[in-house]
């Protein structure tokens, strides 16, 4: 029956959250929500479709269980690399799995200095994540908090209000966090060939002409 299903749904991604990846992303805090009647809430609604009549039932389950333990095992390595070899971008900054609305990956938020990773994209196990895509997010998300920490939130935030009006600073410099990402992804995917981007503030302030 229904309950049955919603039980293996939960058993299966409780036992993945609980699992020490999360907490590991955390920092060992287990106070991502993930105990709430809203988590256990948005788990049911996003497992609902998982499960049908028989084996393909199961299979579906499986499957979408398989790529959340994926997705977990890449955003821990991600955080990981990225820890190496962006060394003090992520450094007290906590990495939480929140229920946002939106499609993104991820979000800075930017008065707390934390990270939140969309439970409902990595934890609905419809989508894979790539470690190169955590990695490109992990940078562009702590990106947004160090040049907010440059600028200053006020100047920050209020570029983005100009940005929204037709401003340029904003717009140019979240192009640069964006770029920065981005080549951070490349370079985890083809050291070689690809070069690893400079993400430091000096770099970022001489490249949007900021004195």
């Amino acid at each position: 029956g229904g309950d049955f299903s919603d039980n293996v749904a939960l058993q299966v991604l409780t036992s993945a959250v609980v699992g020490g990846t999360v907490s590991t992303l955390s920092g060992g805090k287990f106070g991502n929500g993930a105990g709430s009647a809203a988590f256990a809430a948005s788990l049911r609604a996003d497992w609902g479709g998982a499960f049908g009549r028989g084996d393909n039932g199961i299979q579906s389950l499986q499957k979408r269980a398989d790529t959340v333990r994926d997705n977990l095992t890449n955003l821990a390595a991600a955080k990981e690399y990225v820890d190496q070899e962006y060394k003090n971008l992520l450094e007290g900054v906590e990495i939480k799995i929140s229920i946002l609305d939106d499609s993104a990956i991820g979000e800075a938020c930017v008065i707390q200095d934390c990270i939140e990773i969309n439970f409902k994209n990595i934890m609905s196990g419809k989508k894979f994540y790539s470690k190169s895509k955590l990695i490109d997010t992990l940078v562009h998300e702590g990106l947004h908090l160090k040049v907010n920490q440059e600028l200053g939130t006020l100047n920050y935030l209020g570029s983005e209000v100009k940005a929204i009006l037709g401003g340029s600073i904003r717009g140019s410099s979240h192009q640069w966090i964006y770029d920065q990402g981005n080549a951070a992804g490349r370079h985890s995917l083809a050291p070689e060939s690809s070069q690893k981007p400079d993400i430091s503030m000096r770099k970022f302030r001489q490249d949007l002409g900021i004195k």
